[in-house]
């Protein structure tokens, strides 16, 4: 098992990607709800909380069901397989597996990840930018409104009205 795992995260490692471990699935679940994971390698034959629970978890959770998972198995039942399939995970390759294919399988992961990523963050920079707008809207509204003011106030002192006192000075306004 050890040697099955060293093998993937030297793989994984040598792309370039930080890799973190659990040896079962309670610790599997632990970890992705304290850590920051963009993608999970799944075993199903695991102790405590088989893969397929903690398949389920994930997808059931709102905050980590995004997370792309490769299922990674002993079992080359294609029963096995379809389940994961159907669970949710995006691929599901039979140990041991060829170290190009899951290298292009965790690419292809993590780039249709980072998409959804972005997808996501897009509406949020949206909103972002409509409020920046309403505010700067806003504020140009209260320019032209407290302008407009006073305008009429300077429209008001400079007009031909007269002072009651003299027909020939502006009537003025005291601040």
């Amino acid at each position: 098992i050890e040697a099955n795992r060293d093998l993937l995260s030297r793989g994984v490692r040598e792309d370039g990607h930080t890799v973190l471990f659990a040896t079962d699935g309670r610790e599997a679940l632990e970890s992705l709800n304290r850590d920051s994971v963009d993608l999970v390698l799944l075993d199903i034959m695991m102790p405590y909380v088989d893969g397929y629970e903690v398949l389920r978890q994930m997808k059931s959770d709102t905050e980590l069901r995004h997370i792309p998972v490769i299922v990674v198995s002993a079992s080359d039942e294609v029963a096995s397989a379809v389940k994961c399939i159907e669970m949710g995970a995006e691929d599901y390759l039979p140990k041991p597996c060829d170290a190009v294919l899951l290298k292009a399988r965790i690419r292809s992961c993590l780039e249709r990840k980072r998409l959804r990523d972005l997808e996501v963050m897009h509406p949020d920079q949206i909103e972002s930018e409509k409020l920046r707008a309403d505010r700067l809207l806003n504020a140009r509204s209260e320019e032209r409104r407290v302008g407009k003011e006073g305008r009429s106030l300077w429209s008001l002192a400079h007009s031909k009205t007269k002072h009651p006192q003299t027909q020939d000075r502006p009537y003025r306004l005291s601040p």
